[in-house]
C-alpha cells in the first residue's frame, strides 16, 4: 500500500508548509510594529526621577523595513503556491485511489487515511461489519 504511504507523506509536508506559513506571517506583523508606519509618536517628556532603563525595543527605518517585508511577503507567496500545489496533488492522488476497485484498497484507504472506524467503513461500503474487521485484518496499517 505505497499509495497510503505517499498520501500519508504529502500531509506531513502540507502540515510542515502550513507551519512555516504561519511563522512568516507572525514575522511579518512583527516587522510591520517595528517599522515606523504609524508616523511620528507622541511626544515625550523624559523623567529623570526614574531610574534609566536601556535596551527599549527599537524601531526600523523606513527602508529597511520595506526591504524585510517584500522579502517575508516573497517567502509567503512562494509558501501560499506550494500549500496549494500539495492540497492539489493529495486531491489527484485521493481520486484515483477511490476510483480502485479492489474492496482491500477502499478498506485501507477509509481506515488510514480518512481515519474511519470500521463500523462507518462498512456502512459506507454496504458490507457488515464483520467482513469489514477480516479485510482490515489482513491488511496492516500503513501509518
Amino acid at each position: 500500500m505505497e499509495i497510503i504511504n505517499s498520501i500519508n507523506d504529502l500531509y506531513k509536508m502540507l502540515e510542515i508548509w502550513e507551519i512555516r506559513l504561519q511563522a512568516y506571517e507572525e514575522e511579518k506583523k512583527a516587522i510591520e510594529k517595528l517599522g515606523k508606519f504609524g508616523g511620528p509618536k507622541e511626544i515625550g517628556a523624559v523623567d529623570y526621577s526614574q531610574p534609566r532603563v536601556s535596551g527599549g525595543g527599537g524601531q526600523l527605518d523606513f527602508d529597511e523595513t520595506l526591504s524585510l517585508l517584500h522579502r517575508i511577503e516573497n517567502h509567503i507567496s512562494i509558501h501560499e503556491d506550494n500549500i496549494k500545489n500539495i492540497k492539489s496533488k493529495i486531491k489527484s492522488i485521493e481520486d484515483k485511489v477511490n476510483e480502485f476497485e479492489g474492496i482491500d484498497y477502499k478498506v485501507v484507504y477509509y481506515r488510514d487515511i480518512k481515519g474511519m472506524t470500521l463500523q462507518q467503513i462498512a456502512d459506507k461500503l454496504n458490507y457488515s461489519k464483520r467482513q469489514i474487521e477480516r479485510i482490515s485484518s489482513r491488511n496492516k496499517k500503513c501509518i
